[in-house]
């Protein structure tokens, strides 16, 4: 448009200046063509430039020449890749302008040119690799010199992964360790680890041991991990005896180093959650219709006529009183929007400090930990705080002390225990019955009153008045654990001894709060609905549980190695642990007074408003 405007413009002119602009759009037309033919010149070139080649190649150790089974060959910034077989041979096809990256546990890492690609490469042994220590069984090892199976993990890794436990940080962190979780409810997700599948039909657990000392992994900060270490084989964990029976996994915390002034490190995130997704349930209209052919094919007959099915989602008809007492809705409810959040939010806080000189040094760590529930209520979460201290000390030059502090306080949080549907409790109870109970025709308040502020149970419980009204369990546990360990070495060459004390205590303080909700609708004498009362009699529960754990050990550690590269480790040693537990459950039902829960007022002239268990 511009080039036709601007020759009408010169042809206005003169004949001499018209002629000048064809001219000037000939030289256009001709670049225009040159570039045409530039660009398809290029494009040729660059096709060319990426002809792909077939490379056929061994892979061998520099030193030994043997041949390095199951290297990786891989084309730099792609997944085109492949193996070397039992002879280390290989053959890929790539592109002879790209980079293979050849790589084997083991060896250093080398990257060469698809287009001088050798014939044979040779790989060289990674020392660094190989004279690197994991923790075994009573002591550590060089990789090199291990011959159970035993993965490792370094503890920076699993603090890079915003997780809440160290639990989720190993979820895909080593092959054969598999992570399990049961629920979703905050504190009671049920996780377990697994190693190599299930080894028994019994009910085994893995062998979790924290500095030597056995604990809940759970309640460890990922920010305070050094290196974790999984057994998982009958020649790795043996040592242990039957209670490895499904394997083990050995969490090193993180020690102080030697600063000129104290490290002060602190990370931590605030996350909002939603659920990816969830169950839709149908319109209280199509539920209706839903019901009344079950009911036609139960019964042979529907519970409602085609008029009083199209009353059901009327915004015109909601409710009508019945002659017997009840109520009839034909309302529009949306249970599931009205009991669960859209967002919940997380936090994840930890602070340490460390330092120290050559002979001491310390770590000292605080973090807090909370997520709230789905439920639309105060009392669906989870809080945790945990603290750490270790210290290390060289006493002289024989002797090295280092004292390791642990506390963790894990208190859960969650609507009415008692409150039971299909065979589950609680807040799992509460979800269930959300979505196999409830109808969506049924109200959520009672219309009997103007803005009425009373729930509705007729025909059903209320989950929502459960959640809100119907009690709280609480479920708070403290662990302490306190380890020490004084090394004697250098006394004579290779030869060390330690001693070990350790102690841990758990203890659990448990409630329950169940308050009684009548239903509205047809009562018996006492006012209560009784088949649809959730509560009834209304109970308080309290239960406290500890248990103490004490270890004494003494180990004798040689090691020498030899001019010929050859290494002799022998260990000796003794343990005894002992363990001591308690429990108490009280119950007491027909509470004095509706909103107090406490085990002194209660209807104490029935004997059976009272239960012990010990």
């Amino acid at each position: 448009m511009f080039i036709h405007f601007t020759k009408y413009l010169i042809y206005k002119k003169t004949k001499s200046s018209y002629e000048f602009h064809n001219c000037f759009l000939y030289i256009l037309r001709k670049m225009k063509r040159l570039f045409i033919l530039l660009l398809c010149l290029g494009t040729s070139l660059c096709a060319l430039a990426q002809q792909k080649i077939t490379i056929a190649s061994s892979v061998s150790d520099s030193k030994t020449g043997d041949a390095v089974i199951g290297a990786s060959i891989i084309e730099v910034g792609t997944l085109n890749g492949v193996i070397t077989d039992i002879d280390g041979k290989f053959t890929i096809t790539a592109p002879d302008n790209s980079s293979l990256e050849v790589s084997c546990m083991g060896y250093k890492t080398v990257v060469l040119s698809a287009a001088t690609f050798p014939g044979k490469i040779l790989l060289e042994p990674d020392t660094q690799y190989l004279e690197e220590v994991v923790v075994v069984g009573y002591g550590v090892q060089k990789k090199v010199n291990l011959t159970g199976a035993v993965s490792a993990v370094d503890g920076e890794k699993l603090a890079s992964k915003p997780t809440t436990t160290a639990m989720d940080a190993l979820m895909g962190a080593m092959p054969g360790v598999q992570i399990n979780r049961s629920g979703g409810q905050p504190g009671a997700e049920g996780q377990s680890i697994q190693i190599r599948g299930f080894t028994s039909t019994n009910s085994t657990s893995v062998l979790v041991l924290i500095d030597g000392v056995e604990g809940d992994i759970a309640l460890v900060n990922s920010n305070d991990i050094e290196s974790i270490s999984v057994l998982k084989d009958a020649a790795a964990a043996s040592i242990y005896g039957a209670r490895a029976a499904a394997g083990v996994v050995l969490v090193t915390t993180k020690k102080g180093v030697e600063s000129d002034r104290a490290k002060i490190d602190y990370s931590g995130y605030v996350s909002f959650l939603t659920p990816t997704h969830m169950p839709q349930r149908v319109n209280a209209q199509k539920e209706q219709e839903m019901i009344n052919l079950a009911r036609l094919n139960a019964n042979g007959a529907a519970e409602y006529n085609p008029e009083w099915t199209s009353w059901v989602g009327n915004p015109n008809f909601n409710y009508r009183e019945n002659t017997n007492g009840r109520w009839e809705y034909f309302g529009q409810e949306d249970w599931v929007d009205a009991a669960l959040k859209d967002v919940v939010t997380q936090h994840n806080h930890h602070v340490s400090v460390s330092g120290g000189t050559k002979k001491v040094n310390y770590m000292a760590s605080l973090g807090y930990y909370r997520k709230n529930g789905l439920l639309r209520v105060a009392h669906d979460k989870n809080e945790r705080i945990s603290a750490r201290v270790n210290l290390n000390a060289q006493l002289n030059k024989y002797m090295d002390l280092s004292v390791n502090g642990e506390y963790a306080n894990n208190a859960q949080y969650a609507p009415a225990a008692n409150f039971t549907y299909h065979n589950t409790t609680g807040a799992s109870a509460v979800f269930k019955c959300l979505w196999m109970q409830c109808r969506n025709r049924q109200p959520i308040h009672n219309y009997d009153t103007e803005a009425s502020t009373t729930y509705n149970h007729d025909l059903q419980q209320n989950p929502i008045n459960v959640m809100n009204n119907g009690g709280v369990e609480k479920n708070i546990r403290n662990n302490y654990t306190v380890n020490a360990n004084l090394k004697i070495h250098s006394f004579l060459p290779g030869l060390s001894v330690n001693f070990n004390v350790a102690r841990r205590y758990v203890g659990q303080d448990y409630s329950e709060e169940n308050k009684t909700l009548g239903a509205h609708g047809l009562a018996d004498n006492s006012g209560v609905h009784q088949q649809y009362a959730v509560n009834n009699p209304n109970s308080f529960i309290r239960k406290q549980a500890n248990s103490i754990q004490d270890k004494y050990e003494a180990l004798i550690t040689y090691s020498k190695e030899f001019a010929s590269g050859h290494n002799l480790s022998a260990l000796l040693g003794t343990t005894f642990e002992s363990y001591r537990s308690s429990s108490m459950t009280t119950t007491v039902k027909n509470l004095s007074y509706e909103n107090l829960f406490s085990l002194n007022y209660y209807d104490n002239s029935d004997p059976n408003n009272t239960d012990v268990e010990d």
